[in-house]
């Protein structure tokens, strides 16, 4: 009973992960967008066919990392000192150009002026009917964790927040590895996985941007590296570092949930396969523990204030409503329609989810009435997101410009390059995952599928909920120990 319970589970991650490869390396490889100069929140247009450009990159690309890492001999030790140096350089040039530490979108705004309000004792004024944190609720964790940043460094600036994304920048590429050594356990990939970072780096430049997830992403990371750890070596030490780390991790960001529930089945697996059952009452635990952190925050405010968010803030299905609804420059995008209907409503819970619920229908009805348009919406939103993966990082988030080359950066031709650049690396993850699907994927088991398991979790959930790349791009980043291990076993292949 046991082997078919796990020949099964198998069997559908594996079948499951084949799926997200095949969408996904086809829209990458066949696929492209282009994003408005004058609008970066937009989606321009979408192109499908062969981009010469891009295949020039990608050649140009594999060249680079196959000379690296044949060629040169340097330990990955001394490898990743020098990643850690380019990240913090260009993480400061990028903080420090962009001068005007308020030019930051309305979320990180909101969040870090009411932590301010919060260290001056003032809780009131910024959970107050109507006010951003009473309809946001479930940013009160990050909100929190800024608080407490402000408390223990005494620091009001942005400037703060920013340096401490840089160490956790650091630290996500350095479990990263270590998660890739203990499953892998070659060094090759390992120094191949190093070389990525360099391509795939779209997370040192949202360093800039205090609301970025940097820090909830790195700690997730952190959080999977002692669940493997402990897959190796049983201490259970490393479970209650797993438990303390995802807990925080979704405290700060509700989009580690998906993590959390990844390694739930993962442990899950785990107590089945080794009769271990004192893992079920880690898997109570760590359902308690969510329920309580981020549940008990709220009351702890509520009790506080006097408030009740409950009977303000928007309600979930909002997040459902925007994740189907199809605009051409935005698809499954938070577009804040249902939030300025909350706000005419008089914050009504009542008729915002009957709003919400209209959303959905018309979604819902478009799909019934021609089936083909399920097929271009979510193309439309996986494209706009998943091979888009530089868009949060250069265009949507960031401060207008105080340089010459951060203009160009941030639009003009220039713009152009970068993104060509970040589509064709893109392609060298499609292709080392098509190749892992043909020759590799057989030797894949249970216990090495944890990263497939936390890119089908968080792709199926984003299927119906609100997208954005920078949500994604904590999935994205899993991807890049597979690009390693494709890549390793294709370069053995050459030889030159």
């Amino acid at each position: 009973m046991k082997k078919i319970f796990f020949n099964f589970s198998e069997k559908l991650i594996k079948s499951l992960f084949l799926i997200f490869i095949l969408i996904y390396s086809s829209l990458n490889i066949f696929g492209y967008t282009y994003i408005f100069n004058d609008d970066p929140m937009a989606i321009n247009h979408i192109n499908f066919g062969i981009n010469i450009t891009h295949i020039i990159y990608t050649v140009f690309m594999m060249i680079i990392i196959y000379i690296i890492y044949k060629k040169i001999k340097i330990s990955n030790k001394n490898l990743f000192i020098i990643l850690s140096i380019s990240i913090v350089l260009v993480s400061l040039y990028w903080i420090f150009t962009n001068n005007n530490e308020w030019l930051e979108y309305d979320d990180a705004y909101n969040i870090f002026s009411a932590a301010t309000h919060f260290a001056n004792g003032d809780f009131n004024s910024p959970l107050d009917f109507k006010s951003y944190l009473n309809m946001y609720p479930h940013n009160l964790g990050m909100t929190t964790y800024f608080y407490l940043h402000i408390l223990i460094f005494k620091s009001y600036s942005m400037y703060s927040m920013r340096f401490a994304n840089i160490i956790f920048c650091i630290l996500a590429y350095y479990f990263l590895l270590d998660i890739t050594k203990n499953i892998f356990k070659n060094e090759n990939i390992n120094k191949l996985l190093i070389l990525i970072f360099f391509f795939a780096n779209q997370l040192i430049f949202m360093n800039y941007y205090i609301y970025t997830n940097v820090a909830s992403y790195s700690v997730s990371i952190i959080s999977v590296a002692f669940l493997i750890r402990f897959q190796l070596n049983e201490k259970k030490s490393d479970l209650l570092i797993m438990i303390m780390c995802i807990l925080f991790a979704s405290l700060i960001k509700n989009n580690s949930l998906i993590i959390l529930i990844a390694e739930i089945i993962y442990l899950l697996f785990y107590a089945v396969a080794k009769n271990k059952k004192y893992i079920y009452l880690v898997i109570l635990t760590m359902f308690i523990g969510q329920y309580v952190v981020t549940g008990g925050l709220i009351k702890l405010y509520e009790y506080k204030t006097g408030y009740s968010f409950s009977e303000s803030a928007l309600p979930k299905i909002v997040w459902i409503a925007t994740g189907l609804h199809y605009e051409k420059n935005h698809p499954g995008f938070y577009n804040g329609i249902i939030e300025n209907f909350h706000y005419r409503e008089d914050f009504n819970v009542y008729y915002t989810t009957l709003e919400a619920k209209k959303y959905i229908n018309e979604a819902l009805l478009r799909f019934k009435n021609n089936p083909i348009n399920i097929l271009t919406f979510y193309r439309d939103k996986f494209m706009a997101s998943y091979t888009n993966n530089e868009y949060d990082a250069f265009l949507k988030y960031q401060a207008l410009p105080q340089t010459e080359l951060n203009k160009k950066i941030i639009s003009g031709d220039f713009n152009l390059i970068i993104k060509d650049f970040y589509d064709s690396f893109a392609n060298i993850i499609s292709l080392t995952l098509i190749y892992i699907l043909f020759k590799e994927y057989k030797n894949f088991k249970l216990n090495d599928l944890i990263f497939a398991l936390i890119i089908i979790g968080g792709s199926g959930f984003h299927l119906f909920w609100e997208i954005k790349a920078i949500y994604l791009y904590q999935y994205y980043m899993y991807l890049l120990p597979y690009c390693a291990y494709g890549l390793y076993h294709i370069f053995k292949k050459i030889n030159i």
